[in-house]
């Protein structure tokens, strides 16, 4: 463990935190369903299974930077340097590594991507248009797996010449080339995907305030699009078009999944925010309520022996909720005050203070 390289080091602590980011998001997703009884539908179940894909890719390169061969490097450059001195097994490791979660790589953003337009098409089910819409763009992401599933599969021939011939390009597609030609089709799909729920946000009839509010939670889905634009950078580099950058390029891929799934259950967390602006809404009635006070109570009698008479009775006075008007000729608009002990003050009605309790008749209770 001791001899971790530095790029093992950073992949292993980006895909911990990633797997956390998208475990919590998921949770809390069906955390709110419950608690606000919301039905479970297909798109928390598309969700889920995304997760569950993503935590096998995450266990995997995160097993590899424990149990891999040599220093679990990233960096072809750290292999290459060390090829007859044990690199040669190290990227064999590597290698093997890459290929399987290369795989799991394109199930878990097309989950979270159908996932996503399920939602949609639940919440925007008034348009049939939008409804063809979803269709059409869920099928073309299922076209895109496909093909990347094929692409990935057989880029080398025979397949086990991608660890045994170290991914010669004399059996196998170029790394870069390949890379980005499946990743730029993904970009697109990302950027219609959070395009398209704003033409509907816009048709809304919501004060402008709101409209705003509900597509700026939409539009965080344009996160993933910068990953994904950050991957196509570590992907293609015009000098070594047949080689990707692959600690930067596993890096993004870590980060695009896991922003993936956030993203994807961030619209759902809607009723949660009501629970919320409800609680505090509570909380507040309580703190505007004025406690009555209780007459002849200990502690009205021990908090006596420490005043005075008439201090007490000031005491009373300010504390005292309930007003009684003054019914008297020589003195309109004014009402009485009457404080525990008996002692009574006039005040104009204009210097009653805010939430006050006016009563007409003096009820003496023993």
């Amino acid at each position: 463990m001791d001899d971790l390289s530095a790029s093992g080091s950073m992949i292993r602590r980006a895909a911990a935190s990633m797997l956390a980011i998208a475990v919590v998001s998921v949770t809390l997703r069906f955390a709110v369903r419950l608690t606000a009884r919301i039905p479970i539908m297909w798109s928390d179940w598309l969700i889920l299974i995304s997760l569950a894909v993503d935590v096998a890719y995450s266990a995997m390169v995160i097993d590899y930077t424990v149990n891999g061969a040599g220093p679990r490097t990233f960096d072809l450059n750290d292999i290459m340097a060390n090829f007859y001195t044990g690199g040669q097994l190290w990227a064999q490791s590597l290698l093997k590594m890459l290929y399987v979660s290369d795989l799991l790589f394109g199930f878990t953003i097309t989950f979270a991507k159908l996932s996503i337009l399920s939602f949609y098409y639940t919440i925007f089910s008034i348009s049939k248009k939008f409804q063809i819409a979803t269709f059409v763009l869920g099928g073309l992401c299922v076209v895109w797996l496909l093909v990347y599933l094929f692409l990935n599969i057989f880029q080398c021939h025979p397949i086990h010449a991608m660890w045994d011939y170290l991914a010669s390009t004399e059996y196998c597609m170029p790394s870069g080339k390949l890379w980005l030609g499946y990743e730029l089709p993904n970009f697109f799909l990302d950027v219609f995907i959070l395009v398209l729920p704003i033409v509907m946000v816009h048709r809304l009839q919501l004060p402008l305030g709101h409209k705003l509010s509900v597509a700026g939670i939409f539009l965080l889905g344009g996160l993933v699009c910068i990953t994904s634009i950050l991957r196509m950078v570590y992907i293609w580099h015009p000098a070594t078009p047949d080689v990707a950058e692959v600690p930067g390029t596993m890096l993004m891929a870590i980060i695009q999944l896991g922003i993936a799934i956030l993203c994807a259950c961030l619209p759902t967390y809607g009723p949660l925010l009501t629970m919320s602006r409800k609680a505090v809404h509570r909380i507040k009635e309580v703190k505007n309520i004025t406690p009555l006070r209780t007459f002849g109570s200990s502690t009205r009698k021990s908090r006596s022996r420490a005043l005075t008479t008439e201090d007490t009775a000031n005491e009373d006075l300010q504390a005292s909720p309930y007003y009684l008007v003054y019914d008297n000729e020589s003195l309109p608009q004014h009402f009485q005050k009457v404080s525990n002990g008996g002692d009574t003050q006039s005040t104009p009605l204009v210097d009653l203070p805010a939430c006050s309790i006016l009563v007409q008749k003096s009820v003496d209770v023993r």
